[in-house]
Order: C-alpha cells, then sequence, then structure tokens
C-alpha cells in the first residue's frame, strides 16, 4: 500500500550428518525387502525341489511295480504250466494267480497317486498345462558363496535397528533460515534469523532405547541361528554319508537277490524248489528294491535342505 510492503522468506535447511543417517535407513529398509524377495525365491525353488522329489520317488514305485508284475506273470506261467502237466496242485496255481492280481492292483493304485503328485506339482508350478517331466534327476550338494538368507535377514534386522537409534539421536532435523525486507514509509529494514524447535519435550529418547533393544535382540538372534545352521548342516553331511553307505549296501544286495531269484525260477520250472521259496525271494528284490527308492529320495531331499540352507538358491 501507500505506507510500504514486508517480504519474507523462510528456508528450511536440514542439519549435517543427519541426511547421511535418513539414507542409511532407507538403504537397510530396501535391502530388507530385496532379501525377502530372494528368501521368497529360494523356498520357492526348495518346495518345487521336495514336491518333485515326491514325484520321482511314485513314477520309480510305479516302475517297480510293473517290473513286479513281469516277475508274477513269469512266476504265474510256470505253475500254469505245471498245473496243466499235472505236477502242482490247483491252490498252488490260484496262488499265483492271486498275487499277479494283486500285484496289478498296487500297481494301479501306485498310477493314481502318481497322476496326483503330477498335477499338485504343476498346480504349484503354475503351470496349466501338461507337460512332459523327466523323474530320473538326482539333486547334489552345490558350492555356494552366498550366505543363508535367514541370518541375513537378522542381519539387516541389526541393522536397521541401529540406523534407527542413530537418527533418533538427532534432537534436531531442522532448522529455519528466515529473511525479511520491510519498506515503510521513513525506513528500509532488513533482518535475517534462524529458528529452531525446541528440543526440550521432544528427545526421541524412548525411540532411540527401544532401537537399540531391538539391535541387541537380533544380535543374539543371529548368534542362535548361525549355531542351529551349524548343527543343521552337521546333521545333513553325517545323514548324507549314512545313506550314501546303505545305498552301496542295497545295490549289492539286490545284485544278490536277483541272482537268486533267477535260480529259484529255474528250479521251480524243474520242481528243483517250491512255490513258498519263490515267493519269498521275490518279496525279499521287490522290498530291497523299495528301500533303495527311498533312500535316492532322501538323498535328494538332503541335497535340496542343504543347498537352501546354505544360500545356493538365493542367486
Amino acid at each position: 500500500d501507500d505506507d510500504g510492503y514486508s517480504v519474507n522468506i523462510s528456508q528450511p535447511i536440514r542439519l549435517w550428518g543427519v541426511a547421511d543417517n535418513k539414507k542409511a535407513l532407507s538403504s537397510a529398509k530396501l535391502e530388507g525387502v530385496t532379501l525377502r524377495q530372494k528368501r521368497d525365491k529360494a523356498r520357492f525353488v526348495r518346495d518345487i525341489s521336495l514336491l518333485f522329489t515326491k514325484y520321482s520317488k511314485l513314477k520309480m514305485l510305479v516302475d517297480l511295480g510293473k517290473d513286479e508284475q513281469k516277475v508274477a506273470d513269469k512266476i504265474y506261467d510256470i505253475a500254469h504250466g505245471r498245473f496243466s502237466a499235472g505236477s502242482v496242485a490247483k491252490k498252488e496255481m490260484l496262488q499265483t494267480l492271486s498275487s499277479k492280481q494283486m500285484s496289478e492292483i498296487n500297481t494301479k493304485s501306485l498310477e493314481l497317486q502318481l497322476m496326483q503328485e503330477y498335477y499338485e506339482l504343476l498346480k504349484f508350478s503354475g503351470i496349466s498345462e501338461d507337460i512332459e517331466l523327466s523323474a530320473n534327476h538326482d539333486f547334489e550338494v552345490q558350492k555356494s558363496k552366498n550366505q543363508n538368507l535367514n541370518i541375513l535377514l537378522l542381519q539387516n534386522q541389526q541393522k536397521n535397528s541401529f540406523a534407527k537409534a542413530t537418527l533418533a539421536s538427532n534432537k534436531l532435523e531442522w532448522i529455519n533460515l528466515n529473511v525479511n525486507f520491510e519498506k515503510e514509509y521513513e525506513q528500509d529494514i532488513s533482518s535475517l534469523g534462524i529458528s529452531l524447535p525446541l528440543a526440550v519435550f521432544n528427545t526421541k529418547s524412548q525411540e532411540k532405547k527401544i532401537a537399540k533393544l531391538k539391535a541387541k535382540q537380533a544380535e543374539h538372534l543371529i548368534e542362535n541361528e548361525e549355531k542351529n545352521l551349524k548343527l543343521s548342516l552337521k546333521k545333513l553331511k553325517l545323514e548324507r554319508e549314512k545313506l550314501i553307505l546303505l545305498k552301496t549296501q542295497n545295490e549289492n544286495i539286490i545284485n544278490t537277490q536277483e541272482h537268486l531269484l533267477n535260480m529259484f525260477e529255474e528250479g521251480y520250472k524243474i520242481s528243483k524248489s517250491n512255490l513258498l521259496e519263490l515267493q519269498n525271494v521275490k518279496n525279499q528284490v521287490i522290498e530291497s528294491k523299495k528301500r533303495l527308492i527311498s533312500i535316492k529320495t532322501k538323498l535328494n531331499q538332503n541335497a535340496i535342505t542343504t543347498n537352501y540352507m546354505q544360500g545356493a538358491y538365493s542367486e
């Protein structure tokens, strides 16, 4: 107006060091998001791999069931031929027929389970079309340069808490620089000033204490997790060594039993062995092969779990 005018400019200024503290906190949060994404991916790889081992086990059992059917058919053919020749009673021939039929039923039941497991695997994978799967895959323990993701997340949690505690140590984060110019009728007035909030009632001491306690808690959790990881990996290593030994022993036993089975089959043809002995040897072969399938499955699951714990799936 005619008496003059007034202009005031205010510029907020962040205090030295606060920007670095905020940047450290943001960096820790971003790292946490990235680590959680990696953990989700690693869990998916682990879980789908374990699902595959269940499918693979059923596929091997189905194949074994078909092999058992062939043996049962062969024994039935021998018994039927001997019955026709009058060298065995009808009840013995019917026993072999019953064994053959039971073998067929068991195989059909396994095929149903295999089909169900196949579609569960597709569903988990997010695949909507049928695909051909090869069940002949063995998982191996991988050498990984990465760390366990649970430990990395706990370390990130600790880093986050330290960053919050450091930020809460700043009683003041901003000051305002004020410039004022007044034009009056008789004089001009210029002034420069700084305004800052009083920190008497806003020390953030409580936030700082909580952040420090969380950082201390994360430290204990990290130590505990590292101990548990070391113990779990040791257990998996010893388990794997014993499974490898059992696998070799079972393979040797199966070779002996199959040779024995052939001998009893030939003996049964010429009445040198009885049906009970032949069926007993056949069942031993089947049980040994089932045990070998179970060992192979456990070895694969052991490798998958070991790889996950060592961070191999986070790459």
